[in-house]
């Protein structure tokens, strides 16, 4: 082996040893990587409604969906709560209309955040579009999911005012299972780590390779 093939492959090597050296810290860097959760946040109170034109004495269908007092995202609830805390009661539902609003149910929510309610349409709306609306003073308005909108048309029917109540069902304040989102366990997804970790593994094992190959053309005699 001539002395330029010689050092020729300390280069060689000494190249291979800057790149194990950068990979060593880049798989390093990829194990020391914090665990990734991905959770949904909290949804707040919700409502969704039938859509389309009514008239006096018609009924509406209102559903609301997590209306609860709270938030544990990051860490697990006291207990005796949920998730959300615990069910938002003084539930009100309101048909507004310009500067007219008109009461027309009222109540709480059940072990699971919701409520259903079936809600006369009263004839005190003047001819047009109107909105219905969840109040409280827990959770000021409640997000209105519904696609479409709401309108009166007037008709002889005299149907007045009333405010329905919606009562909550016996179903219990869910307890979570599993650790809240935020713990240390993952929750819906698992982190990538595992992925980069077997790519650094294999690009290593591949220069490797290469380095090797190299070395071995470089001591070959000219």
């Amino acid at each position: 082996m001539g002395v330029g093939n010689f050092g020729a492959g300390l280069d060689v090597i000494t190249g291979m040893k800057h790149l194990l050296v950068g990979l060593t810290l880049i798989v390093g860097y990829l194990v020391a990587m914090p665990t990734q959760h991905v959770g949904a946040d909290c949804v707040g109170p919700t409502i969704v409604h039938d859509t389309g034109t009514f008239a006096a004495g018609d009924q509406l269908d209102i559903e609301g969906f997590a209306f609860g007092t709270n938030c544990y995202d990051t860490g697990p609830p006291p207990e005796g709560e949920g998730v959300l805390g615990v069910p938002v009661s003084g539930i009100e539902i309101v048909l507004v209309q310009g500067d007219l609003v008109i009461p027309v149910a009222a109540g709480d929510a059940d072990g699971n955040y919701e409520f259903m309610v079936s809600i006369t349409v009263p004839s005190d709306l003047e001819p047009g579009e109107f909105s219905v609306l969840a109040t409280g003073p827990r959770f000021g308005e409640a997000w209105n999911q519904s696609q479409g909108v709401v309108s009166f048309v007037r008709s002889d029917v005299v149907s007045p005012a009333v405010v329905a109540d919606f009562e909550p069902s016996n179903a219990p304040v869910p307890q979570p299972s599993e650790p809240s989102i935020g713990e240390d366990e993952p929750q819906e997804s698992t982190s990538d780590t595992p992925f980069l970790l077997l790519v650094g593994a294999g690009v290593l094992m591949a220069l490797l390779g290469a380095g090797v190959v190299a070395w071995r053309l470089n001591r070959r005699p000219v």
